[in-house]
């Protein structure tokens, strides 16, 4: 690959109490690509002394501390305003490149001038556990969906290293019918696109910051990520523009499985955030982005369905009666988007056991 003098990558990572991860992650991408680069970390209000251990282990990389947290997409706009590459890699923390993973990617999108912003696969152990809708079920529920799950996922997300895609790079834009199975707690995701071949590149619905990588100029244009609305409003308003949201299937990561010492060596388990938070948000998102990109009529039913979500589980007290009380914030917006912690999955919140405060 032919290039100036510079990075011609700049890689932006949010972190958020993710040190060993991180750390490892980073010297995974250093030892995987010959491709020049520079490397952001904004550290978002991390508890666990993430900035200085990369300060200490990676003197070329740009930390950007916050002591207050931001919730994600304002957290990515922060790193990348940083960055000086013509290419915007948005990665998250504690992925190992398969291969040159980086050099996949750019090359790809400099041969095709209409994928401006493309995505590879990450990869999990098959083994490793996987979170569920319902994660509060007998064994043997879970068994069950996990069987059906698996008689419908296309054998091409099974590669032959051992490893599956865990199906988060890509995604769709919010729907009406990811909103009726959202309110209705229904254990099924179709914004999760459980039915796509990962193993077949080309043009996707969205995709997720996970593993983005973007033009710069076009970068620009979009003005980055809105910061109310869903990640995958960026692919939206790109594919306006003429670009095309692609998979590449060559590039791949693989999630790092995080180390569990036992005994009193064992680190403390993170605490959850809070169950209002994440609905919140989830319901300001859902709002957000019905009012930019559906019709009056659309969006009127999206806030009528998740309205009645709303009323219902209001009978049983926190924190859904505060929600409820609220509704008129989260329906038009109005409320400030809370800071939430990223999630190991997308499983809606409206799912979830909501008895916490």
């Amino acid at each position: 690959m032919s290039h100036s003098t510079g990075p011609v990558v700049s890689i932006v990572t949010v972190a958020h109490n993710s040190r060993e991860g991180l750390l490892k992650g980073l010297a995974a991408v250093q030892r995987s690509t010959e491709v020049p680069t520079e490397m952001i970390v904004v550290d978002n209000a991390s508890t666990d002394n993430t900035a200085a251990a990369v300060r200490h282990a990676f003197r070329a990389v740009n930390v950007i501390r916050r002591d207050e947290p931001l919730p994600a997409p304002a957290a990515l706009n922060l790193g990348a305003a940083a960055a000086k590459a013509p290419w915007l890699l948005f990665l998250d923390p504690g992925l190992e490149p398969l291969g040159d993973t980086i050099r996949t990617l750019v090359e790809h999108a400099g041969s095709h001038p209409s994928d401006r912003l493309c995505t590879g696969r990450t990869l999990r152990d098959r083994l490793a556990p996987r979170p569920y809708y319902w994660p509060h079920t007998g064994r043997r529920v879970r068994r069950v969906i996990r069987t059906v799950r698996d008689r419908l996922i296309p054998t091409g997300r099974r590669p032959a290293t051992g490893r599956v895609d865990d199906g988060r790079t890509i995604e769709s834009p919010p729907t009406l019918l990811g909103t009726v199975c959202l309110a209705a707690g229904l254990p099924f995701d179709p914004e999760r696109l459980p039915r796509l071949d990962r193993a077949i590149g080309g043009a996707v619905p969205a995709l997720t910051p996970r593993m983005l990588l973007i033009e710069r100029a076009l970068w620009d244009r979009l003005g980055g990520f809105d910061e109310r609305l869903p990640t995958a409003d960026l692919s939206v308003r790109a594919k306006a523009l003429g670009a095309r949201p692609t998979l590449v299937p060559d590039a791949q990561m693989a999630a790092i499985p995080p180390e569990r010492p036992t005994g009193r060596h064992a680190a403390p388990e993170l605490p959850r955030p809070p169950a209002r938070l994440v609905t919140t948000a989830l319901l300001i998102e859902r709002m957000a982005y019905a009012h930019r990109h559906f019709t009056p009529s659309r969006e009127r039913a999206a806030g009528l369905i998740l309205t009645a979500a709303a009323w219902l589980r209001s009978a049983t007290g926190e924190p859904w009666l505060s929600i409820w009380r609220r509704r008129e914030s989260w329906l038009d917006t109005t409320e400030p988007m809370p800071f939430v912690p990223a999630q190991k999955s997308r499983t809606p919140a409206l799912h979830r056991d909501l008895s916490q405060p």
